[in-house]
């Protein structure tokens, strides 16, 4: 659909640290895509449900949380059984029916300028209203494993069904 959302100026901009492109959310031909022509052939092939990547960066780059909601309502309107899941996002987490939560980089990431990983010092933590799953991914250099064991340690502590990995996700 990338080619397809181009033309159309569906494209909001470029995150250059993943090479990936947001999506302009305020233009209705993106939810009128998404529900008519991207999730119908998903369900097709199997899967039941989607999940929702880096939500925070929408709120970052200032776009109303009325508008994330309302995306995210019209999805569930539409296909009430598919199975929802928000990466990040916690400023709307309450507000959506969602039936799980990722929590990425909340206990260590990767400071791209620096090119290094560290421990954040802050305790984060944010626990939804309503009882769903929550899951967690943190980044860390493979090379050491004890600290990868640490992290891993710190998010099953605050019940997280935890994954720590690579930055390329291997």
């Amino acid at each position: 659909y990338f080619a397809q959302m181009q033309k159309n100026g569906l494209l909001a901009g470029q995150n250059e640290a993943w090479g990936s492109y947001h999506i302009n959310i305020s233009d209705w031909r993106w939810e009128e895509m998404l529900l008519q022509e991207v999730i119908p052939p998903i369900l097709k092939s199997g899967y039941d449900g989607l999940f929702l990547d880096t939500v925070d960066s929408l709120i970052a780059r200032d776009e109303p949380t009325t508008k994330i909601i309302r995306l995210i309502q019209a999805i569930k309107k539409r296909y009430p059984t598919l199975k929802l899941m928000l990466n990040r996002g916690f400023e709307i987490a309450d507000r959506v029916h969602i039936d799980a939560l990722l929590y990425e980089s909340t206990i260590s990431g990767y400071n791209y300028k620096k090119k290094e990983f560290s421990l954040f010092s802050y305790d984060f933590r944010f626990l939804p209203k309503k009882a769903i799953e929550r899951y967690s991914v943190d980044y860390w250099n493979p090379q050491e494993p004890e600290a990868m064991a640490r992290i891993y340690k710190i998010a099953l502590m605050r019940g997280y069904k935890p994954l720590v990995t690579t930055m390329s996700l291997t």
